[in-house]
């Protein structure tokens, strides 16, 4: 994970002048920045629930609370991370140094939220210690001058990674934050069917123009390579439905140069999965490689159900792992009628399901009825 335990070993440093250059080289060591560092200033689509654009950064001016939606690939890490490097390259930053939270590397199935919160944030800041039993932002003084307060920002993602009970947990913690003093603020990545949270400005991530995928492979993708990814990209071109989430353009402009432009999405995951030099099994234990995404370990899972044909799985996985891998089992087989079936068994266990089963026939035409 690109910040797992970076605060950890960082509890006992008070410099924070060197806090934000260990944050730095964290954020730009990660896998995807570390194999396309481009990515650190491709722009994304963040608008408001009007649908008007809203920087994050500028959302965060505006409004304490935000969260910010999408699908997977879509960019929320990233935007956290752009913003967290923004933040500690600048004057903002030395005021309210960013702590960028990966959940599933924090989280521990047992602690409180708010503990592991406090515990975190004590290797933020040198000048107050949160109290590690108590919601600290509600210890606060109400009387406390908004110079003086204690100042935070917290990046925090990986939410729908945890388990079901984890995650209403930190929901829990996280919709107390607005009840909290001043100094404050947090954006929280969500998914994309998450409902808005009460106190919370939502944002979201979405489709990105077809402009917008140029200015992309601009920024990630070799000249020589360009126009042949930018073709295949394009509407009616061969991988045009992998245009529409960031991960895959990036996955596709860092594979080009290296192995071609491949015929299909099942291709483009294979090739890089090859390039890696990584087995099937490899990413069954780490779900994060390569590239820092969980898509690999999705697409490892897709391979599995479809070498074995035991389509069911697909209805016991929760989302947004169900939808995705069974997009990308679509991807791999010739006949995606039995991966319908999985997903209209499963159809009373969740909303993502009706947008699965319509993404899947997007990518392979069935061959015969459900």
């Amino acid at each position: 994970m690109v910040d797992r335990g970076v605060f950890s070993r960082l509890r006992s440093q008070r410099d924070r002048t060197a806090y934000r250059r260990q944050l730095t080289i964290a954020i730009e060591r990660s896998p995807a920045l570390r194999a396309l560092p481009g990515l650190l200033h491709v722009p994304l689509p963040v608008v408001a629930a009007d649908g008007s654009l809203a920087p994050l950064r500028t959302a965060l001016t505006q409004e304490p609370f935000v969260t910010l939606a999408g699908r997977p690939g879509s960019g929320r890490r990233l935007a956290l991370q752009q913003l967290a490097r923004y933040l500690v390259r600048s004057r903002d930053g030395a005021e309210t140094p960013p702590a960028l939270i990966n959940l599933p590397g924090l989280d521990d199935g047992e602690t409180r939220p708010e503990e592991l919160l406090a515990a975190e944030l004590r290797a933020v800041t040198d000048d107050h210690n949160p109290p590690p039993h108590a919601p600290f932002w509600r210890s606060w003084p109400s009387t406390a001058r908004p110079d003086s307060a204690p100042r935070y920002l917290l990046l925090i993602h990986g939410w729908e990674l945890l388990t079901a009970s984890r995650r209403e947990a930190w929901r829990a913690a996280l919709l107390d934050l607005p009840a909290g003093r001043t100094g404050l603020r947090a954006a929280v990545a969500v998914p994309h069917e998450e409902p808005p949270w009460p106190g919370f400005q939502p944002l979201a991530l979405t489709a990105p123009s077809r402009a917008l995928v140029a200015r992309w492979l601009q920024l990630l993708c070799p000249a020589a390579t360009r126009a042949e990814v930018e073709a295949a990209l394009a509407p009616g071109g061969r991988l045009h439905q992998c245009s529409d989430r960031l991960f895959e353009v990036a996955l596709l402009a860092w594979l080009a140069p290296r192995a071609g432009v491949p015929a299909s999405r099942a291709e483009l995951y294979e090739r890089a999965l090859a390039l890696f030099g990584a087995s099937a099994r490899d990413h069954d234990r780490d779900p994060h490689a390569p590239l820092g995404h969980p898509q690999m370990g999705r697409f490892a899972l897709a391979r599995r159900v479809a070498d074995e044909g035991r389509f069911a799985l697909l209805a016991e996985l929760p989302p947004p792992d169900r939808a995705e891998t069974a997009l990308l089992t679509a991807a791999i087989t010739g006949d995606p009628s039995p991966i319908l079936a999985a997903l209209w068994r499963a159809r009373r266990s969740g909303d993502d399901v009706p947008l699965a089963m319509g993404r899947c026939l997007r990518e392979r035409a069935p061959a015969s009825p459900v």
